[in-house]
């Protein structure tokens, strides 16, 4: 059971329970007249999402993170502990991202990340500095717990290399792949 479930009643803590949840409110949330859940073959899914993100105002500080920075790290050690009790090898990888303070515009038009529930959306920046705090936590978990973590930051900020937010483009797969390959720990 993952620690953060352990404090919960049993009926919660049912991995089919919380799997069936999570599809029932997949579909209830794909039925919603208007809904861009579903992906579609031409992508204009993307094209709403990233016009929804465009028309919204934005919110320039980030939010308290420390607790959740705190599960996160919770799960990064759990994580280790399971594959050291299997005695698989893990790896880590920092996350890249496209956002960068300055990003051009013709790049911040791929953007569709960053919603908050009142309609505003995070700002590029205050994005970029929550997934560096992130980056930084995972690093430092990593560091404790004596597991290796390849560093992707690299390829952050080079839109050439995104074609949203985060999700790299066949060129940004290629320099992962060459990155991991050069820092791959050998067994």
């Amino acid at each position: 059971i993952h620690p953060e479930r352990r404090a919960r009643p049993l009926w919660r803590r049912s991995e089919l329970v919380i799997r069936a949840g999570m599809a029932w409110r997949n579909l209830r949330q794909r039925m919603q007249k208007g809904t861009i859940a579903e992906e579609d073959p031409v992508g204009e899914n993307y094209d709403a999402r990233r016009a929804r993100r465009r028309n919204a105002a934005i919110r320039e500080e980030l939010p308290d993170l420390s607790e959740h920075l705190k599960a996160y790290s919770s799960r990064i050690s759990a994580m280790v502990q399971v594959a050291r009790q299997r005695n698989l090898p893990i790896t880590f990888i920092t996350q890249p991202v496209m956002w960068a303070k300055d990003l051009p515009a013709e790049a911040r038009k791929l953007l569709w990340f960053g919603w908050l529930a009142d309609g505003r959306y995070m700002s590029v920046e205050a994005l970029r500095a929550g997934m560096d705090r992130y980056n930084e936590e995972l690093t430092r978990a990593c560091q404790t717990l004596g597991v290796p973590c390849i560093d992707a930051s690299p390829l952050s900020g080079r839109p050439e290399l995104f074609y949203d937010d985060c999700h790299l483009n066949e060129r940004g797969a290629d320099e992962l792949a060459e990155l991991v390959s050069r820092r791959l720990p050998k067994p």
